[in-house]
């Protein structure tokens, strides 16, 4: 079977991920990649997970039952999309801030969108008082698009009263 994408969501406690992770690592699932985080009080994670040829959606799920319920877990597996990331395209990094209101996050990403600019990672949240609002970005380029285009297209219209930074991946500390 191709490579499982597991969705984890719950009330954040110690020992989430050492117990999805155990229960994988005795189910004989290797977890490729993955991230969690703490969003205000609840965890969230996505691992991508190897299975054997002969497991199926099912039997990983049936593994994680026990987990999710004395964790009050949701747990959701799927076929992964594509595979791991091509490391040959150019990627840059993309820094919104400024006052906070509603629709950032859709503005920016909308405008990524339109040139099919493609969102790998992305972190937002609210600081300070009054709130600052802080989008931060990494995106694959599409070939043809530079990166002044992109700081173009994000610095002018519904995003010009924020301020805007993209910056090559390869700059970043």
């Amino acid at each position: 079977m191709p490579p499982l994408t597991l969705s984890v969501v719950g009330r954040d406690r110690p020992g989430i991920v050492a117990a999805v992770t155990g229960a994988l690592a005795q189910s004989g699932a290797n977890v490729a990649a993955s991230r969690a985080s703490l969003l205000w009080g609840s965890f969230a994670m996505i691992v991508a997970v190897e299975v054997g040829e002969d497991t199926s959606i099912a039997d990983v799920e049936a593994v994680l039952e026990p987990v999710a319920r004395d964790l009050g877990l949701s747990v959701v597996a799927l076929p992964c999309g594509g595979g791991a990331p091509d490391r040959n395209t150019e990627h840059c990094i993309v820094s919104v801030y400024g006052a906070d209101r509603p629709g950032i996050v859709h503005d920016a990403t909308a405008a990524l969108a339109e040139i099919d600019a493609d969102i790998i990672d992305m972190t937002s949240s609210l600081v300070g008082e009054p709130p600052i609002f802080i989008l931060g970005m990494e995106v694959v380029l599409p070939k043809g698009v530079t990166i002044a285009r992109v700081q173009s297209v994000l610095g002018s219209g519904v995003l010009r009263d924020l301020e805007v930074s993209v910056q090559p991946a390869a700059e970043r500390v």
